[in-house]
């Protein structure tokens, strides 16, 4: 669910919130938070996030549990892993470096996917892989 949710699960002992209740909890109050320092996203942006913070987390998980199996059975590994997660996410998705690696990521994206043909036409599903590629990493 996420790392409100994680947290709940290891310390659900010290709380007596429902685990739902807790997750909210956690992740509306860091939303607040951040909302209040100031920090306001555009759309493009908080899509990117969310998901390269799910993808990072799934990978980060396949990856510990391929090197150490039963290691994401423990709570605290997946407070850790969500907690990780959120980290290169927020990184990757609103920092400097994230903006030059999905430029770099577009460009040689495009010379992948594009002929020289359809280059010079520019129609149909070039056109389409410009827009969208042009939209979603220059919208933060």
């Amino acid at each position: 669910m996420g790392l409100g949710s994680d947290l709940y699960q290891a310390m659900s002992v010290a709380f007596p919130l429902s685990s739902l209740n807790a997750g909210l909890l956690f992740g509306t109050s860091v939303v607040i938070s951040v909302w209040v320092a100031g920090f306001r996203p555009s759309l493009g942006a908080s899509a990117v996030y969310f998901s390269t913070q799910l993808i990072v987390h799934l990978l980060m998980t396949v990856m510990l549990a391929l090197a150490v199996p039963g290691s994401t059975s423990e709570p605290w590994m997946d407070v850790i892993l969500r907690g990780l997660s959120i980290i290169f996410a927020t990184i990757l998705a609103f920092h400097t470096i994230g903006r030059q690696g999905a430029d770099w990521l577009r460009q040689h994206g495009q010379r992948l996917l594009w002929s020289p043909a359809s280059k010079e036409r520019n129609t149909g599903l070039s056109l389409s892989l410009y827009w969208l590629t042009r939209r979603v990493l220059h919208s933060h």
